[in-house]
């Protein structure tokens, strides 16, 4: 729906998203993928999702994450990538974050 706030898919198993999943959602604020079996994220899912405030990654599969994939989300305050496999972290990665309160890393 056009005007959801809020989504939470946790503990799904989830493994793969379409690109498509939350497009036309630009009133999206809140969005939990935490405890799912994502590896892997397309570095233009949340493209239009430009007022999510907290995104929930946590305990997933997470290997990579691509330089842009936060690149359109300029009002994030919190970011959670704790407990995946996350190996390295290009430079930019965080550079469009300017709003970013808290960031989680920890257990990669």
């Amino acid at each position: 729906s056009y005007f959801m706030q809020s989504i939470k898919f946790n503990n799904n198993r989830l493994s793969l998203l379409d690109l498509s999943s939350f497009n036309k959602m630009r009133f999206l604020l809140n969005l939990d993928l935490s405890y799912n079996e994502l590896e892997t994220l397309n570095t233009e899912i949340f493209d239009e999702n430009f007022r999510l405030k907290n995104l929930k990654l946590n305990n997933n599969k997470l290997i990579f994450l691509s330089n842009g994939l936060f690149k359109r989300l300029f009002k994030l305050e919190m970011l959670n990538l704790s407990t995946n496999f996350i190996q390295y972290i290009q430079k930019d990665l965080f550079e469009d974050l300017i709003f970013l309160k808290h960031l989680d890393l920890s257990n990669n």
